[in-house]
């Protein structure tokens, strides 16, 4: 029997041995037949797991660290968008939305972000406020922000309440999303944001703690958001081993990138190079800076990230 025959038909099946391999981060050319199967089947069940199955040979560059080749796979992906349904085209734009933020590519980000908000289509109006805080406009960030009060209460718009310093609008969603008894693991998520920014800081450690242990195998992208503030408050908390563990660790979830946003990841990559500079770990904490800037060759000039590490000598 061919081995082909052998794999699974079912579009959860075949993402589940997805994920199995994503986990593992090895030999990601294991995942190529399941991945090509999904494509096959469309967009049945789940539109943003297919979407990153389309842009596949993306990540494949990217996890290559050819970010300019992952570019020039994006504009292959935008020259077949026409003829396809608009909920599937409005999909992959959404998805090809962030793969431009992973590769630093603002202005890109923002163009497909303009024309899906001009549709008024699918586009979250939570992930608005991203490309702001991606330049490090925080007045922008905390403007746009503002807009979301006025919106269905949901995990990843309380943390952008919460960041933007929103923190009584952030609790009310929370306590809203409880009595509706919606999304129990960003409800732990929210209210570990909140205690945080409110100063409990045992608390939203302990919060983040439980919400980063059910999230690191799975497809969300709030993962990485959390890692960053659970480190932050570590290190306030227990000091620099801490803090350095808790990235290391969604550090190590790299391909999983496949499924969520890698705009986030670089900011983990980011900060703990920041951290093993602070422990004297120059050598780790050049490598780190060097592997940025490659992955952000093609990244525009006022992406944050890169303005910061322009800032560091390259040796």
């Amino acid at each position: 029997m061919r081995r082909a025959a052998l794999r699974p038909n079912g579009f959860d099946e075949n993402n589940a041995v997805i994920l199995a391999v994503l986990r593992q981060g090895v030999d990601l050319s294991r995942i190529r037949p399941y991945v090509q199967r999904l494509r096959q089947l469309g967009f049945p069940t789940n539109d943003s797991i297919a979407a990153s199955c389309e842009l596949f040979p993306v990540f494949e560059r990217w996890m290559e660290n050819g970010p300019a080749q992952a570019r020039g796979e994006l504009a292959r992906a935008a020259q077949h968008l026409e003829g396809r349904k608009h909920e599937e085209r409005d999909v992959l734009l959404y998805r090809m939305r962030e793969w431009y933020l992973t590769l630093g590519m603002l202005a890109s980000a923002e163009q497909i972000e303009k024309s899906l908000e001009l549709r008024n289509t699918l586009l979250p109006r939570f992930d608005y406020p991203w490309i702001a805080y991606a330049r490090g406009d925080m007045p922008e960030f905390r403007r746009r922000a503002q807009a979301l009060v006025i919106e269905k209460p949901t995990g990843m718009g309380a943390i952008v309440l919460a960041r933007a310093g929103y923190v009584d609008e952030a609790e009310e969603w929370a306590a809203t999303m409880e009595k509706e008894k919606r999304a129990p693991l960003m409800l732990v998520v929210v209210r570990g944001e909140c205690a945080l920014a409110r100063g409990r800081r045992p608390e939203g450690i302990r919060l983040l703690e439980e919400a980063l242990k059910q999230m690191r195998t799975g497809i969300y992208a709030q993962y990485y958001l959390c890692a960053e503030d659970l480190a932050e408050a570590r290190l306030q908390q227990e000091g620099l081993a801490g803090a350095i563990e808790t990235l290391e660790e969604a550090s190590r979830t790299r391909a999983q990138i496949f499924y969520r946003n890698g705009m986030f990841w670089l900011r983990v990559q980011f900060r703990l190079a920041q951290l093993y500079r602070q422990a004297g770990l120059e050598s780790a904490a050049g490598r780190m800076e060097e592997e940025l800037r490659r992955l952000l060759a093609c990244a525009d000039p006022d992406l944050r990230i890169l303005q910061q590490l322009r800032q560091i000598p390259a040796k």
